[in-house]
């Protein structure tokens, strides 16, 4: 049977046929449910953990798109000290008499400035970069999801292999416990001539065989509880046989698709995918346009000079800068991220036929099922006593 369902009809249609099958060896009421084990693998799975905190990691992809569209704000500030000593004795020619004329002095420039700078029209390209990691932010929980019904899908799978196991261990255990009796019945009549040694070792093989297959059916118990702790978190209990979840499922194979076409993460996953690099085409596009930033300075200036005690200045700049000729390079990002777009637009016409040949061939698993139970249910044997 498929493991690699990537329908909601398909994953539910693996989980119907395993759980019927299971009922069918495990009539006793056990105290962990279903429920109860995927609510776990939910919590403690760590593969579905990592998928959790790639998300939160590519949602911050948002707000560095939005930074673009934000104002630029810094600060500086600076002090000095300045000993300045002038000796200008013959300055020009001009005789100042011995010793000439000297100046000394000691001043403590220093000063602040804001400066602020705000991205009026750059092309659109911020706007497109934040449409852009929308788009891959939904694309990426969809593909949480995807994972999310993976593990899910393991963790059901899991837990009824082990309640299916464990039956078959039981009755392998009475089938041993069975033929142990009547290896005993036929040597006490061999005792008494009523029987001849073939019978005894034909009854001794019988017995061989039957602790050979319980042997097999214990390693395979083994295993399926070690898939389940993998998978849930935490080894199995007392496991509860599930119910039928019947009711859940399509009730047509047309519904089917539509729930397919409509829900399934690995086509959402896609069409998310596709729509960013159609953003990630109209930002490179957007560098062949001009940019428009406003620039703003305010800066204060204390102790310049001795004849100077402060200075203010307010400074307000328009920038335009206009890309004329950019070596060709961008037109070639534009034409290699059109390519791009166009092989996602592929890729989302690929999930929609693979979706579809799931769908259809899990639907016919689904209603193969009921006959196949039925004919199951009638070859159970009587249950044999001791």
């Amino acid at each position: 049977m498929r493991r690699d369902c990537i329908t909601a009809a398909a994953c539910r249609a693996f989980i119907l046929v395993t759980f019927h099958a299971v009922a069918l060896l495990s009539p006793n009421a056990r105290a962990e449910s279903l429920e109860q084990a995927l609510a776990d693998a939910y919590l403690l799975n760590p593969v579905l953990n990592a998928e959790r905190a790639r998300l939160r990691a590519i949602d911050e992809q948002v707000a560095l798109a939005k930074s673009g569209l934000r104002p630029f704000v810094t600060g500086t500030a600076d002090t000095n000290y300045v000993n300045q000593n002038s000796d200008r004795s013959g300055l020009g020619g001009v005789d100042f008499g011995a010793g000439g004329f000297t100046t000394d002095g000691v001043t403590h420039p220093r000063g602040y400035a804001v400066q602020l700078q705000q991205p009026l029209f750059e092309g659109f390209q911020n706007l497109n970069a934040v449409r852009q990691a929308k788009a891959e932010v939904q694309a990426q929980r969809e593909a949480l999801r995807s994972v999310e019904q993976t593990v899910l899908l393991d963790a059901a799978s899991a837990y009824v292999n082990v309640v299916r196991d464990a039956a078959i261990v039981r009755l392998r255990e009475n089938d041993v416990s069975v033929l142990s009796e009547q290896l005993k019945a036929t040597r006490d009549r061999f005792e008494v001539g009523e029987v001849t040694r073939t019978d005894t070792a034909q009854a001794e093989a019988r017995r061989s065989e039957a602790l050979a297959t319980l042997a097999v059916a214990q390693a395979n118990l083994k295993t399926s509880r070690a898939a389940y702790e993998q998978v849930i978190g935490h080894p199995p209990g007392n496991l509860q046989t599930p119910p039928s979840i019947r009711h859940l499922l399509p009730q047509s194979l047309d519904e089917a698709m539509t729930l397919g076409d409509g829900e399934n993460p690995v086509i959402l996953t896609s069409v998310y995918n596709e729509e960013a690099s159609l953003y990630a085409v109209e930002q490179i596009m957007g560098e062949l346009l001009p940019e428009v930033t406003l620039e703003a300075q305010y800066e204060k200036r204390y102790g310049q000079s001795q004849a100077i005690d402060e200075i203010e200045t307010t400074t307000v700049t328009g920038r335009v800068n206009v890309p004329f000729y950019q070596g060709g390079g961008v037109a070639a990002r534009v034409r290699q991220a059109k390519e791009t777009n166009n092989q996602l637009k592929r890729e989302v016409e690929d999930a929609r036929l693979r979706v579809h040949a799931d769908v259809i061939a899990n639907w016919g698993i689904l209603q193969s099922s009921g006959p196949a139970i039925s004919s199951a249910e009638s070859a159970v044997p009587p249950t044999r006593s001791r």
